[in-house]
């Protein structure tokens, strides 16, 4: 976005200078500076334009950031989900002034007392998780038996992709979760463990496998912390079995006889 298209800044100049942006990402945004006060401008570029300007001069720039990441992102999201024609910040804080632009190219400032009464929607992102993850635990029928943890593959401050534990029959710590488009599935015991049945699943679709810090270790009989990655629900299935019968074998059980 231009300069020139953005509303005047609150001390009544109308002078920006760009000061750089993103163009990928989830969101695309601009970043601006007015000229005469030093306010900083954040532009959301997109379907939905939203510019959140400093409500004083010289403010703490984290305030403006923790607000994007924690709330507005997440009312974007499900804005784009209910095709809404534009967003309107909900929560928003005195330190922020928005505008949002309508299809006409005007600005509406938004009102902090109405914008206050709007709640922060469920992040769509969480929605789906547990959308997901509930059919497969109730599949599984683990739904009581496992615990939410922090996302073990990235810091996920809002929570939005929890991972689960539980603990097996044998003793081990069975962890799992979302990382990127895998499902993956990490196992850890105080004593070594077999091993040799998602092994040869995991060796059969060329997926990652790791097995006491080594790299596909396709002829691993025995191991005391292992990670495999499955492709879609079924996969996650198939593991999920493999894994509990080699766990069961290490206890002395055998019933599975499927081959990998």
């Amino acid at each position: 976005m231009l300069s020139e298209s953005l509303p005047q800044c609150l001390c009544g100049y109308h002078h920006y200078d760009g000061g750089g942006g993103s163009l990928g990402g989830e969101i695309a945004y601009t970043l601006f500076k007015c000229t005469h006060c030093g306010r900083r401008a954040f532009v959301l570029e997109g379907p939905s334009e939203l510019l959140l300007l400093d409500t004083r001069v010289g403010q703490d720039g984290k305030l403006k950031e923790d607000y994007i990441n924690n709330i507005l992102i997440t009312a974007i999201r499900a804005s784009r989900e209910a095709k809404e024609p534009h967003v309107v910040p909900p929560q928003l804080p005195d330190c922020i002034t928005a505008f949002y632009r309508e299809p006409d190219g005007q600005w509406n400032k938004v009102d902090h007392l109405a914008s206050r009464k709007i709640p922060v929607p469920p992040d769509p992102v969480r929605v789906y998780h547990d959308k997901f993850w509930g059919e497969l635990l109730e599949k599984l029928q683990l739904s009581g038996a496992v615990h939410e943890i922090p996302n073990r593959y990235y810091d996920d401050r809002n929570n939005l992709e929890p991972w689960y534990e539980m603990r097996a029959p044998e003793g081990q710590i069975l962890r799992f979760g979302p990382r990127k488009h895998v499902l993956a599935i990490q196992v850890t015991g105080d004593a070594p463990f077999e091993c040799e049945g998602i092994a040869k699943a995991a060796k059969k679709d060329n997926v990652t496998f790791n097995a006491d810090n080594q790299w596909q270790p396709w002829d691993q009989k025995k191991a005391k912390d292992i990670e495999v990655h499955a492709y879609g629900k079924e996969k996650f299935v198939s593991y999920f079995g493999w894994i509990m019968w080699d766990l069961g074998r290490t206890m002395g059980h055998k019933e599975k006889k499927e081959t990998p």
